[in-house]
């Protein structure tokens, strides 16, 4: 008998990074441009590349005032949740992200419209309510601790890292 509702439906979303990278083994962040998400959306982005390399790009959305993400020089999102923790319910808004990969090797021919970049969000939702008691009017706390959450992942390779210790939200 528990209901949920929808958070995070990407109505935050403000700003669109696109990182680029070079690399077989190891990855190498070259430089990354953050444009306005409608502006992008709109006109999408251009990258000048150089003829002859390969690149993987990373395309990342997410909330411009967001302080949770990074986008690491080795191809990977960090995630450090301590201003989030007690931000309430509004703050976690702010955590909505989504995102996108693509490799290309650059020709000896100039490239229009590579094709269309489909974003996905790398984040779980969970939603928790408890109808086990009236509902009262005034403010409500809830803790819940997670034992191992993810701090970092590859959007290359889909490898996520853990923390292991607990954290409180």
């Amino acid at each position: 008998e528990l209901s949920t509702r929808a958070i995070g439906d990407a109505d935050g979303i403000d700003r669109l990074t696109a990182a680029v990278y070079e690399g077989s083994q190891s990855l190498s962040k070259k430089f990354s441009v953050s444009e306005d998400w409608n502006t992008a959306k709109t006109n999408g982005i251009e990258l000048t590349l150089i003829e002859g390399r390969s690149y993987k790009i990373l395309f990342w959305a997410e909330n411009g005032g967001n302080s949770a993400y990074a986008i690491t020089d080795d191809g990977r999102i960090t995630v450090n949740y301590d201003d989030y923790i007690n931000g309430g319910f509004a703050k976690m808004e702010e955590m909505d992200a989504f995102f996108g990969t693509s490799s290309i090797t650059v020709g000896s021919q100039k490239v229009e419209d590579n094709g269309t970049i489909t974003l996905s969000r790398p984040l779980a939702q969970l939603n928790f309510a408890d109808n086990a008691t009236q509902p009262e009017t005034g403010t409500h706390r809830t803790e819940v601790t997670f034992h191992g959450i993810a701090t970092a992942f590859n959007p290359f390779t889909g490898e996520v890292e853990m923390l292991d210790m607990d954290k409180a939200f």
